[in-house]
């Protein structure tokens, strides 16, 4: 997923480099509310084929892995946002992780993803640190946290809570872009 993401991050920058943002925004809003729902149907036993275990199937998993990496990575350089909001999502409806598995995997392609995107928007750009380490430093201290904390959720609790936070973040975005 990771290995796909990164060209197509690339591709995806340069596309949004062409649109409008509040376009780009609006988009990211419709296509996280189509997450959220998403997020809220119950699972499909067939969707559980890549999943660990037993049953799963490489050569069948592989190339669903390289679809949501390409669809993920673009959307991840096309709209800006490496996280979990398109990742882990994608995970879950289109290779069946269980939602525990996805957050997981979510964070190493997230790392990889937003490498990549972030080497398409760098050029010419300066980092506020200052910014940069005010958001991290309480994000790691609140994952650590989280982490400790969805040790003692059902999945079925963990889709909820995301899908709701799914939706607050599209209806913020939604309505910053909209009267912007």
């Amino acid at each position: 997923v990771g290995a796909a993401g990164i060209p197509a991050a690339w591709g995806g920058a340069a596309v949004g480099k062409l649109l409008d943002p509040n376009i780009l925004m609006l988009a990211f809003a419709v296509i996280m509310v189509a997450a959220g729902i998403r997020m809220l149907s119950k699972p499909r036993e067939s969707e559980g084929s890549c999943s660990t275990g037993p049953h799963r199937a490489f050569r069948s998993c592989a190339p669903k892995a390289v679809g949501v990496g390409l669809l993920v990575g673009f959307l991840t350089g096309l709209l800006g946002v490496g996280g979990g909001f398109l990742i882990t999502p994608a995970l879950t409806i289109f290779l069946g992780l269980r939602m525990k598995q996805a957050v997981g995997t979510s964070l190493a392609i997230i790392v990889i993803n937003s490498a990549a995107g972030f080497s398409a928007h760098a050029a010419g750009y300066t980092i506020d640190w200052a910014t940069t380490l005010a958001f991290a430093i309480p994000a790691i201290v609140g994952s650590i946290v989280a982490a400790r904390l969805a040790r003692h959720l059902h999945d079925k609790h963990i889709r909820i809570s995301f899908a709701v936070l799914i939706f607050a973040v599209a209806a913020w975005v939604t309505a910053s872009t909209v009267t912007a």
